[in-house]
């Protein structure tokens, strides 16, 4: 494992040809400063950026509508679809499907037992939220954001607190509050697995480029 970038991390996000990383700069009695870092794949180097390539990557090209439409552009969960749409879910729970023009074009409310979603990801035409409270990740219908399939809960959950989904394949790749294991789940079959165990607790997965990476409490590291 390499040391990618130390520091306090919000989130990582995969750009085009790299990652971005968005970290907490200073922290000023109750607010915080947020700064960015593109980590480049073609030579390695990290560079200062602003908020617009992390918004770009996050929410696609018409990224300033989009943010503007929002509460929370840092914090809130978002996945760009094949066709160009971009589905976000904002730290209220709030639920948005912005078309290709970043036009609204749906809107709602994804809770469960009023608690809202702690991860998104998306396969195939299925939406992925987690929800951590009560070690839940749920399945939507991409076409009608109708509940179609729950997993976990309950004390024989196979999951704990899960709070980033990353899928790949058919894969989920769960990371859990306070827990140091990335668990995998076919979502074939949903056999979960160890799939990595760290010392300290891991907060995001995500490959990107053919790269792993981890986040874990003192920053973004890169797998073997």
């Amino acid at each position: 494992m390499k040391t990618v970038f130390e520091g306090e991390i919000i989130n990582v996000v995969s750009a085009n040809n790299g990652i971005v990383i968005a970290y907490v700069l200073e922290k000023l009695d109750d607010k915080i400063r947020v700064a960015y870092k593109l980590v480049s794949f073609d030579n390695g180097e990290i560079a200062n950026v602003r908020s617009d390539l992390y918004d770009l990557s996050k929410f696609g090209t018409n990224y300033k509508i989009i943010a503007s439409s929002i509460k929370n552009h840092i914090y809130c969960h978002s996945v760009v679809l094949p066709n160009e749409k971009t589905f976000v879910i904002d730290t209220d729970g709030s639920a948005y499907l912005f078309d290709a023009n970043a036009s609204l074009i749906w809107r709602s409310v994804i809770k469960y037992k009023g608690t809202v979603p702690s991860g998104l990801a998306i396969n195939n035409r299925h939406i992925w939220v987690g929800f951590s409270e009560y070690d839940v990740l749920m399945r939507l219908n991409l076409a009608t954001m109708s509940e179609e399939l729950r997993l976990g809960g309950g004390k024989n959950s196979p999951f704990k607190k899960p709070n980033n989904l990353f899928i790949n394949n058919n894969d989920i790749y769960l990371t859990s509050l306070n827990s140091t294991e990335i668990i995998k789940i076919d979502t074939s079959s949903y056999t979960t697995q160890v799939y990595k165990n760290f010392n300290t607790p891991i907060k995001q997965y995500l490959s990107s480029g053919g790269y792993e990476f981890a986040v874990l409490e003192s920053g973004v590291y890169l797998l073997d």
